[in-house]
């Protein structure tokens, strides 16, 4: 099994799907950064814009959107369909491992990548809007719930996104 979720970082990290979706990430947290600098710099009509904004609101928000959750089912989706256009996922089984080994181990790996490449960009940004407009009020239990939550958010879909391409055995 430890032997199946190496080999699956090890495609995860030489993969062009991973480098794309975390360049696409930080790509869009760069441009709220832009926007949130841009704010604080003009003032007038944009500080209105923000106000009341906190820099865990930023965090939660960037997190939790349905633009965000769309690059999950992208990644998992091309390192599935990536798995069948090179019968990579054939050379595994013939090795003598069984298919549940195998989901598992992908599935573990690649949730773990998600987790990493999309939690970066959000803190990311909520840190630059902390230092613009404040941390913001909540208790160390409220935050550790919503981390929580975030984390089973990106298992949970990308569980769902996996399933499809197996069933499909496309992206």
């Amino acid at each position: 099994m430890l032997d199946i979720m190496k080999s699956e970082f090890y495609k995860i990290r030489k993969s062009k799907v991973t480098f794309v979706t975390a360049l696409c990430l930080l790509g869009i947290a760069g441009i709220q950064i832009a926007v949130f600098l841009y704010a604080k710099i003009k003032g007038g009509v944009w500080m209105e814009m923000f106000k009341g904004t906190w820099g865990l609101d930023i965090y939660f928000t960037f997190a939790a959107g349905t633009f965000y959750l769309v690059f999950v089912a992208l990644f998992v989706g091309g390192m599935i369909s990536n798995e069948y256009t090179n019968r990579t996922v054939r050379q595994v089984v013939s090795r003598g491992a069984s298919r549940v080994q195998i989901a598992l181990g992908q599935y573990i790996a690649l949730s773990t990548a998600m987790t990493v490449i999309t939690v970066i960009p959000a803190a990311l940004s909520g840190f630059v809007a902390s230092i613009i407009w404040e941390f913001g009020t909540l208790s160390a239990g409220r935050i550790a719930l919503t981390f929580l939550g975030q984390i089973l958010l990106i298992w949970s879909y990308a569980a769902i996104t996996m399933l499809i391409a197996h069933l499909t055995r496309s992206g």
